[in-house]
């Protein structure tokens, strides 16, 4: 299977994301953010994305070009609804409206209700980090998408409700911080599942709430586990706060009153124009500060450096840009079959990939 660029992953997503009617700016949009997340190693938000994109493109359930409409606002809040647009390309509207009111005024807050899968939440916190802003974002499964068992419980309640802040840093990375409040993220379950793995015991439970390393056991009527293990009931917590911002707040409706559109997001973000409270400078040598005196620890055995958030996908970033994105060959077929659909054939792309290698 070929291991290719982000520049040809990138240009591959855009390519069959214009053959299902994209226009070309919003492909371009999704396409650099899912090569963006296979480029820092988060490859169950890169490109195998785009097959599930594309068909719920062709049931109706994501809207091209759909508008993106203000339903309310003061000067540091705003709630948008995306007309069950493309995520990326929505959220990244949510995320300008977000950044300049938080510049005029020094902190915001805005909602967005109505899109299609955001893609990675780190890619929006780090991009407001380079902003001098400290970020949060979340997102619930727009009351659809139940994933998670909650505490005690063995049937699914809750999305996956990932969570994600971001913060520069003096060290030539952005300090992110994106975590699903589950166990882990169905798209990971879903990537094991599809290379044949075992998963983690604490992932998922079956369809009778008995603990299983088998992924497909998801898919048969089981449930992702909060994270935290045996304090399980921290990770739920978080969830079901996560649930509150993006449900109650952002204004997805009642969970008892779910709309049919599976697979979208509804999106809470808020952000703290630093220099409105400090210059950005002071801010970065602080957390540096930090960074040297969380490093500083002694290691424990078998560990070869202390990682702080952000700096893995950093290192990854370095890696995979000198080294390509080997893509596996489940991911490829289902690329090949969606390309085959679309009249794009992919041999273009694998042979950029030789060519590159």
């Amino acid at each position: 299977m070929p291991t290719l660029t982000a520049r040809t992953i990138e240009d591959l997503s855009r390519t069959l994301l214009q053959a299902a009617d994209v226009p070309a700016d919003e492909a371009a949009t999704v396409a650099e953010h899912l090569a963006d997340a296979n480029l820092v190693g988060h490859d169950s938000h890169g490109i195998q994305r785009v097959p599930e994109y594309v068909q719920r493109i062709r049931d109706g359930i994501y809207l091209p070009a759909a508008p993106f409409d203000l339903i309310s606002q003061t000067s540091t809040t705003g709630v948008y609804d995306g007309g069950w647009g493309l995520g990326q390309v929505q959220a990244g509207r949510a995320l300008d409206e977000l950044l300049a009111k938080a510049r005029q005024h020094g902190c915001a807050t805005v909602g967005l209700r109505k899109v299609g899968h955001i893609g990675r939440l780190g890619f929006y916190v780090q991009r407001a980090a380079e902003a001098g802003m400290l970020a949060m974002c979340s997102v619930n499964g727009h009351n659809v998408i139940q994933t998670v068992a909650p505490w005690g419980g063995v049937q699914r309640r809750l999305g996956t409700n990932p969570i994600a802040y971001g913060a520069p840093s003096g060290m030539g990375f952005a300090i992110v911080y994106d975590v699903a409040t589950s166990a882990a993220a169905e798209g990971k379950v879903r990537l094991y599942h599809k290379q044949g793995k075992p998963i983690a015991d604490d992932w998922v439970i079956d369809k009778d709430g008995n603990r299983t390393t088998d992924p497909g056991a998801y898919y048969d009527g089981g449930a992702l586990l909060p994270f935290g293990g045996l304090a399980g009931h921290k990770g739920f917590g978080l969830g079901f706060i996560v649930e509150v911002m993006t449900s109650a707040l952002a204004g997805t409706g009642q969970v008892d009153t779910p709309t049919w559109r599976f697979g979208c997001n509804g999106v809470y973000m808020t952000a703290v124009h630093i220099e409105a409270m400090m210059p950005l400078s002071r801010f970065c040598d602080d957390v540096d500060r930090l960074i040297g005196h969380v490093k500083s620890s002694r290691k424990a055995p078998g560990v070869d450096q202390i990682l702080v958030p952000g700096e893995f996908e950093a290192q990854t970033r370095s890696a995979r840009t000198r080294e390509g994105v080997h893509i596996d060959p489940e991911t490829w077929r289902q690329l090949d079959e969606c390309g085959q659909a679309l009249g794009v054939k992919l041999d273009t792309f694998a042979q950029q990939a030789d060519m590159a290698g």
